[in-house]
């Protein structure tokens, strides 16, 4: 795009100053539709550079960053957090870096032709640079050299008020390309910490930190210590998002830990393993009926967690999940852009229906079996391979932001490239028939630019379309 518009100043210079030192000047020079050009080339490079700095400055805050956003065969996931490599796909050029260096010599071949062709049909050799200038001005498009570097320097500043970085074109088109996002238990829901007032075997909770509430839990045939006890081992081996809750219980009011073995999930919605050689099972009302567990009559609870030991009922834990507004508002987003979350939740009460429920909104989940859930979870655990973007805030809203925003950049570049490179075959093809027509008026440079800033508009809508979502 540089060569292109320094071609088009050289000639539209070149015409200027025939006008001036011979004093023939029949039709005005190409000059402002040059200087423009001129101009957004400067615009293009310092969005180029705003965008390196947002990133990189973001990358070197504070070592390694917590979290990457990877890309597996589920759709893009939030993995441990790594820096290897994420300056080397932020260099990777964009489809606009890509044809340019092809399509920019052949439109100002074709260009140089085509007015050499209407100067010497014509007979107007002496209006030679004066036409070649008004063909260049038409083929290159004002929008070269913003179609790549304007869609990516808006997300990258949108990125960064969220606390992420996307690792260029490269790392964007993997993030979006799968239009899948794994989303686990504490993107949906956070685990609170509380306290739990003992009364007898009873108690309420007092209010949590995080989105996830246990208010209150009653005991069948077990010492509420024990049971206590029972219900963390298995929580703390299933790694659920319940297990910081019952630690917190327990800190100061049971001294003595159990260590669970032999832990098996299944399908319909419960977890069991062997503590102390008694069988530990801990699900949903639906997974102790299946199991043939006695269970209260009058119980109307949809979130309760419900504990077993040895087939019989020992402990119902109220637990109250709090849809949280960002997690609302990145659903909603992931929505409308049709992205489809992927759920790989360990907790038994998070289903589709659930979400549905809680947050009054049909996102249209993925909702695996067990084992690819499990896989899926123990999967964002490990570190990332390739840090398409960094993230260094928890919860879903980043990542929701990261992968709808590298979405939406990738349309606009690809749809202004396109779109730039059309509009400057139309100019060349109209104005070469106006100049082999002879209607030199209707190709003034106001004209000439009136129709640059049109064909200009669709990536300035476009790019705008990045930071909106």
């Amino acid at each position: 795009s540089m060569f292109g518009a320094l071609l088009c100043g050289l000639v539209a210079l070149a015409d200027s100053a025939w006008c001036l030192f011979l004093g023939n000047c029949p039709n005005l020079p190409f000059a402002a539709p040059a200087a423009a050009l001129l101009y957004l080339c400067v615009c293009g490079q310092y969005r180029a550079a705003r965008a390196r700095y947002d990133s990189f400055r973001l990358a070197q805050l504070g070592g390694v960053p917590p979290y990457v956003a990877s890309v597996t065969a589920a759709g893009a996931c939030k993995q441990q957090g790594r820096l290897e490599g994420f300056y080397r796909l932020w260099q990777s050029p964009d489809p606009a870096a890509r044809w340019q260096p092809i399509l920019t010599p052949l439109y100002l071949a074709l260009a140089t032709v085509l007015a050499l062709v209407a100067a010497l049909a014509g007979h107007q050799m002496n209006r030679f640079l004066w036409l070649w200038s008004a063909l260049l001005s038409a083929t290159v498009p004002l929008s070269l050299p913003l179609s790549g570097t304007l869609p990516l320097s808006l997300l990258c500043r949108r990125l960064h008020k969220s606390g992420c970085a996307v690792a260029g074109w490269k790392g964007a088109r993997a993030i979006s390309a799968a239009r899948r996002v794994v989303v686990t238990d504490e993107d949906l829901f956070p685990a609170g910490v509380l306290s739990l007032q003992k009364k007898g075997k009873e108690g309420p909770a007092s209010a949590p930190v995080g989105t996830v509430e246990l208010n209150g839990l009653k005991v069948y045939g077990e010492e509420i210590n024990q049971a206590l006890a029972y219900a963390e081992a298995l929580c703390r081996a299933a790694g659920s998002q319940l297990t910081p809750l019952f630690q917190q219980l327990m800190d100061g009011q049971v001294s003595f830990r159990y260590d669970a073995h032999d832990l098996h999930y299944y399908e319909d919605g419960g977890v069991d393993c062997t503590i102390r050689g008694a069988t530990v099972a801990m699900g949903s009302a639906y997974f102790m009926k299946k199991r043939r567990i006695t269970l209260p009559r009058d119980l109307k609870m949809d979130t309760g967690v419900f504990m077993s030991v040895d087939g019989r009922l020992a402990a119902i834990f109220v637990v109250k999940y709090l849809p949280s507004r960002n997690v609302e508002w990145a659903l909603r987003a992931l929505r409308r852009n049709r992205v489809t979350p992927v759920l790989a939740t360990r907790g038994v009460n998070i289903t589709p229906n659930m979400l549905k429920r809680k947050f009054r909104l049909n996102a249209r989940p993925i909702y695996p079996g067990v084992a690819t859930r499990l896989a899926l979870a123990d999967l964002t655990g490990q570190r990332g391979e390739a840090p398409n973007a960094i993230i260094y805030r928890d919860g879903l809203l980043p990542m929701a932001e990261t992968v709808i925003g590298s979405q939406r950049m990738c349309q606009a570049v690809r749809w202004s490239t396109a779109l730039g490179w059309i509009g400057g075959l139309c100019g060349l093809v109209l104005s070469y028939y106006l100049t082999t027509a002879g209607d030199f008026a209707a190709l003034s440079p106001l004209y000439m630019l009136a129709f640059l800033a049109l064909l200009l508009l669709p990536t300035l809508l476009l790019s705008g379309l990045v930071k909106y979502y």
